[in-house]
């Protein structure tokens, strides 16, 4: 399961001073702000694979749900190789989608039934759901293309978070506007790696209802940066008791495979001591919400309603392939067969992918 929507860059040095840089119940919401903005502009291209995990009902545990390759760098070059386990696809039961974007055209296909789209870059978005470029704050705002910092220096306001005993870093939170839509976004940074984001969640509405969750749970150095290396995340759904009485009585019935999430059978083997992080982020990220101010609705992750359901939350461990180095040309350049079927946005018709591998620009390089 993969969500297809955005991306952008900049450079900007900064220099706090020591009493910013230690873990306390105060931190300046701006200088959180400006943290954020230079741990974001430090990392100009960035390349990793991720393999997450979901814990679905009519599971034991935890099951592999995508093993994909992904690049991005400041030119607006990128690419995504998605690969999501399906017991009916060919190729060792893995469905394939391959995108490649050099900053001028955009290809999307599916290698095993040879269909896909041709596109320009500045028409063509991807905003994976999971892995850690969410995290980070990149891609925040889909409508906007924005990103985390962006956000926050527009609220219209900003208050300091003290650090609690879930999440023991310092944080902001911020009366902002995401994809035009009012929010409140609450992010905790880690001052003493570079501002690496650890927690971010953001609310829709007054009463606050939760949209989406972020935690950061173990991190890599990679050079002088640290990075995300085991994310979880969820993502919320919003039912009214009376009129979604079904879907709330699943919901509910659900308290087995939430209590079986907690075991983490099916995960990679970790460190006992990143083990308990996940156990606790899984039970804080699994919970259904009941809001005070309306005791008619809950709040439950995606899927959670669904037979197979949930979807979420979604646990991703993440390793590094480069780091604010260049991408490898063969990366962003597509290989389609002739007898490829893609439908052209540029000429509004399917054509094959003979011609548009022949077509003019497609083996352009942006110079932006």
């Amino acid at each position: 399961m993969c969500l297809v929507w955005a991306f952008t860059v900049a450079a900007v040095a900064l220099t706090l001073p020591d009493s910013c840089c230690q873990e306390s119940s105060t931190f300046p919401p701006g200088a959180l702000v400006a943290g954020l903005r230079a741990y974001d502009d430090s990392i100009r291209s960035i390349e990793w694979s991720h393999r997450s995990y979901a814990c679905p009902a009519g599971e034991r545990g935890w099951v592999l749900r995508e093993a994909s390759n992904l690049g991005f760098d400041e030119r607006g070059n990128w690419y995504a190789e998605i690969g999501t386990p399906d017991d009916e696809a060919p190729n060792g039961g893995v469905d394939r989608e391959i995108y490649r974007s050099n900053g001028v055209w955009m290809i999307a296909i599916d290698p095993q039934r040879e269909r896909g789209r041709h596109t320009t870059s500045d028409e063509s978005v991807f905003r994976p759901l999971t892995g850690p470029l969410r995290a980070m704050g990149r891609q925040f705002d889909a409508d906007g293309g924005r990103r985390l910092h962006e956000v926050l220096a527009a609220a219209s306001s900003l208050k300091s978070l003290a650090p609690t005993e879930d999440h023991p870093w310092p944080g902001v939170e911020a009366a902002a506007s995401v994809m035009d839509h009012p929010v409140v976004v609450r992010v905790r940074c880690d001052p003493r790696e570079g501002f690496v984001p650890r927690y971010v969640e953001w609310f829709d509405g007054a009463p606050l209802r939760p949209l989406e969750r972020y935690e950061i749970l173990s991190t890599v150095r990679v050079g002088e940066l640290w990075l995300p290396c085991v994310v979880a995340t969820s993502v919320y759904s919003r039912w009214e008791r009376g009129r979604n009485a079904e879907q709330v009585s699943a919901i509910e019935a659900k308290g087995p495979q939430r209590a079986r999430a907690l075991t983490l059978a099916g995960l990679p083997e970790v460190d006992p001591a990143t083990a308990d992080r996940i156990r606790s982020a899984v039970a804080r990220l699994q919970r259904v919400e009941v809001m005070p101010e309306e005791p008619d609705f809950v709040c439950a992750p995606l899927g959670a309603a669904a037979k197979d359901g949930p979807y979420m939350p979604d646990v991703c461990f993440v390793e590094y392939g480069s780091v604010n180095r260049p991408i490898d040309p063969a990366r962003l350049y597509p290989s389609v067969g002739p007898e490829a079927d893609l439908f052209c946005g540029l000429r509004n018709r399917w054509v094959k992918g003979s011609e548009v591998m022949r077509g003019r620009g497609v083996g352009e390089r942006s110079e932006r």
